[in-house]
């Protein structure tokens, strides 16, 4: 009986991944936080307690904190502090203030639970 060669890349088996409903957390360790805080402003250093709690060190959170003389020419992005963007290898995306990072991170929490 002759035997017949196979195509070996045909037997191999793909599993697809898990698609990722927040694509800009996918993987913490490609994540950065960049917080715009004034100095002194509670709600600017609860955003970066919040990122640290959540699990993000220090290579992923860049503070740039400013003072409240400085402050006007950042105010043309967001009319308060702090001023919260975040960046993955693929794309940057604006996020708020406090309250907008903290329910982007709880979206995210809240997506991880259904896996």
């Amino acid at each position: 009986m002759p035997r017949h060669k196979t195509d070996k890349t045909q037997s191999k088996q793909s599993y697809p991944s898990k698609p990722s409903k927040q694509p800009y957390l996918s993987g913490k360790r490609f994540v950065e936080f960049q917080v715009t805080g004034l100095v002194g402003c509670p709600y600017s250093e609860s955003a970066v307690r919040l990122l640290k709690e959540k699990g993000f060190n220090g290579q992923q959170i860049r503070e740039k904190w400013v003072s409240r003389e400085e402050s006007p020419k950042y105010k043309s992005e967001w009319p308060t502090f702090p001023i919260v963007r975040v960046s993955n290898s693929k794309s940057k995306k604006f996020i708020g203030g406090y309250n907008e990072l903290k329910n982007f991170i709880e979206s995210y929490e809240s997506q991880l639970q259904v896996y």
